[in-house]
């Protein structure tokens, strides 16, 4: 079927649209005029019916296409992976971008003209859009007559920009159909569209090696991906092992490297490139392990159990319980009602702000969208932000994901419940809650709501859900769907009301909520009527914990120590006698090599809280020390401050996450406001235990209620 360029155009943005667009807005956008549009309607037309689709024309409204979304999409893919019999400028610079980022040497003009069947000139004028792009990347086009054209600039920002080039033209759920295309068929025939192209920066080889070595380790993440995160990684990886192939090494200062090599990220990434080395017998710097590392630290988050025991995340939380509290004075709703929405902006703005410090890029696709259906939300988060966290620029693209955190918190708190459903997002936290909210809001039956990765899908049993909602297509899926917009548009919402009224939610037992797919019993069927004592079983162990620690709790008063290294020496010492640790020195070194490298004095508070994992360590522990002079100690945010109170968590070296979500409970505890603060600055060891038992009650209360 041929399809001109500007065509493919038209329908591309048609398909983008769920409300009419304008002759107008279609001539702004292919640059052409009115007229030219209307004659190349007729044949979109024609485009349109081979696959079922028709074109609603309306007077004074506009234009949109008419049709089942699974034909939506067929005509999406046909296009994406259709030959084009020619090329749109955009296509035309992402071509130039690919090749050119892919040679090391100069490129005559003549060449790049021949290879998209354009005159000099044309090419000479898309390569001035190029050299823009190409700017944001700190990367340059050195252009000489006789000479030829040439990028130049770090090889670190090379593949930023490949990245980039790839994630900014296939979608999430394009990129999931193709690279599984790709890993799994060899297609035959030159290569000619421009997605092949972008995937071509990677041979088909590494990809599937890429993909397995970061499957095998998925499990071992202390925290899981969005699926948006999960193909930036394979595609990460499979482009450096492209790259290093050919030579090309990244470069990472000694420094910067230092910084990275204590972070679990580091260990994480280690184990990935142990695995490429092994597949592909290629030899990999030091310095790649810190790229994939950094990667790792501003990947996308799944919410998982909860925040680590670091200090850059207990100041993190710190701030992020200031920003919940001006947002529920302003709107004089208790957010806080809602544990996760602080559990929800933990896990995303851990990675945001680290890219936002590294000076990488962050984009919202869904950015007008928010600004448009949330003008107030977005004006309100922006004050509050500048608020909570004065130091850091917080770009538009990263309010507007915190809008939908806030505002799918909101929707949340206030609305009734009654069927389950299960939402299949590929985007990040925040994306997902919003489309789950916003289906809470559309129906009020909505009893449970789920939301899963595409990854996790047989993983699930899929029975437990009465409807199934999903923003990506699910080729050879089972099980009816409704496939939907990210922001839920009202031809969606209806979609999703027929569906519901089709189907009544089956009995099952009242359980709280639905097995998290990591609790699933190894050799468990879905169906398997034990998954209804998994949420229990849980509760049973997280209880074992707690009574633990808290059996183990004591506030404990020491002769004023002259330094931090004596308070920790008395402290470990005693913590032997009581067994619950082994070689007291190496664990007061241990402690006192955090404290030389980091800042651990909880700001505004006499409070010092130190906290280590030791392979001599035996169970995990919560214990104060106080005394009367206080030591000055270099605080969280980098001031100076006074200890007199040593909070001291400790956990064995590999501990389970059950251990981590009790002591990561304990110290967002300490931080949950002014009242919590002065309970742990009490000299009074009652009134502290009182409070934990109190607060951890509730806390094993809200895993039963889900």
């Amino acid at each position: 079927m041929y399809v001109t360029a500007r065509e493919r155009q038209i329908l591309q943005r048609l398909l983008n649209e769920d409300q009419a667009v304008t002759v107008r807005d279609l001539a702004v956008a292919v640059q052409v005029s009115e007229r030219t549009v209307h004659r190349d309607l007729n044949h979109v037309e024609d485009i349109l019916s081979a696959f079922d689709l028709s074109l609603e024309k309306k007077t004074g409204i506009g234009i949109r296409i008419r049709g089942a979304p699974e034909r939506k999409k067929q005509l999406e893919l046909f296009l994406l992976n259709e030959p084009p019999c020619e090329f749109t400028p955009h296509e035309r610079q992402t071509i130039l971008l690919c090749f050119l980022l892919a040679q090391e040497d100069a490129v005559k003009l003549v060449a790049l003209a021949d290879e998209l069947n354009v005159t000099v000139a044309t090419v000479s004028h898309d390569l001035t859009k190029v050299e823009q792009w190409l700017a944001s990347f700190s990367l340059s086009l050195v252009r000489k007559r006789g000479y030829g054209v040439k990028v130049v600039g770090p090889e670190a920002a090379k593949r930023r920009a490949m990245s980039r080039l790839i994630m900014e033209n296939l979608s999430e759920a394009d990129l999931l159909v193709l690279l599984r295309d790709q890993i799994r068929k060899k297609s035959a025939g030159p290569v000619r569209t421009v997605s092949e192209r972008l995937l071509g920066y990677v041979g088909k080889d590494k990809l599937a090696v890429a993909e397995r070595a970061v499957e095998e380790i998925r499990t071992q993440l202390p925290y899981a991906l969005t699926d948006s995160a999960y193909i930036g990684l394979v595609v990460h990886l499979a482009l450096a092992l492209e790259r290093l192939q050919k030579g090309e090494k990244i470069v990472m200062d000694a420094p910067s490297l230092a910084a990275l090599q204590d972070t679990r990220e580091y260990r994480i990434a280690a184990k990935i490139i142990d695995k490429l080395r092994k597949a592909l017998d290629l030899e990999v710097p030091e310095a790649e392990v810190g790229y994939i590392a950094m990667h790792l630290k501003g990947a996308k988050l799944r919410e998982g159990i909860g925040w680590e025991l670091e200090e850059e995340n207990f100041l993190l939380a710190s701030r992020t319980k200031r920003l919940i509290d001006y947002v529920s004075e302003q709107t004089r709703v208790d957010l806080h009602r809602d544990p996760s929405l602080f559990r929800g902006l933990i896990t995303h703005l851990q990675p945001a702000i680290y890219r936002i410090q590294k000076g990488l890029r962050i984009d919202n696709p869904l950015l007008e969208d928010i600004q448009r259906d949330y003008g107030d939300w977005f004006a309100l988060i922006r004050t509050g932000v500048e608020r909570a966290f004065p130091d850091i620029p917080f770009p538009e693209a990263e309010i507007g994901y915190l809008v939908l955190h806030f505002a799918s918190s909101l929707e949340r708190l206030s609305e009734p419940k009654e069927i389950r459903a299960l939402i299949i997002c590929a985007s990040g936290i925040g994306t997902s809650k919003m489309l789950a909210a916003k289906v809470k809001k559309e129906l009020q039956e909505v009893q449970r709501l789920h939301q899963a990765s595409f990854f996790d899908l047989e993983k699930i049993n899929l029975d437990d859900y009465d409807v199934i909602i999903s923003t990506i297509p699910l080729e050879g899926f089972g099980r009816e769907y409704i496939l939907v917009h990210p922001m839920l548009t009202e031809d969606d919402a209806r979609k999703i009301r027929e569906a519901v009224r089709k189907r009544r939610p089956s009995p099952v037992p009242d359980r709280g909520d639905f097995p998290r797919i990591q609790d699933r019993e190894p050799g468990e069927k879905a169906g398997d009527h034990r998954r209804h004592v998994l949420p229990f079983r849980r509760v049973y162990r997280l209880a074992e914990i707690i009574g633990t620690v808290l059996e183990g709790f004591q506030l404990t008063v020491l002769e004023n120590p002259k330094t931090v290294k004596h308070a920790l020496r008395s402290a470990c010492e005693e913590l032997h006698r009581r067994g619950v640790l082994r070689r007291p020195e190496e664990v007061a070194e241990a402690l006192l090599q955090r404290h030389r490298m980091r800042g651990l004095g909880i700001p505004g508070s006499s409070l010092g809280l130190f906290h280590a994992r030791s392979p001599r360590v035996q169970q995990p522990s919560f214990t104060i020390w106080s005394w009367a002079e206080p030591l000055s100690i270099r605080a969280m945010d980098d001031t100076r401050t006074g200890m007199n109170r040593l909070l001291l968590l400790l956990a064995p070296e590999n501990p389970s996450n059950t251990v981590l979500e009790v002591l990561s409970h304990i110290s967002a505890l300490i931080i949950e406001g002014d009242e919590s603060l002065a309970v742990f600055e009490s000299q009074d060891q009652e009134t502290v235990a009182s409070f934990l038992g109190d607060r951890f009650q509730r806390f094993l209360k809200d895993q039963l209620d889900g």
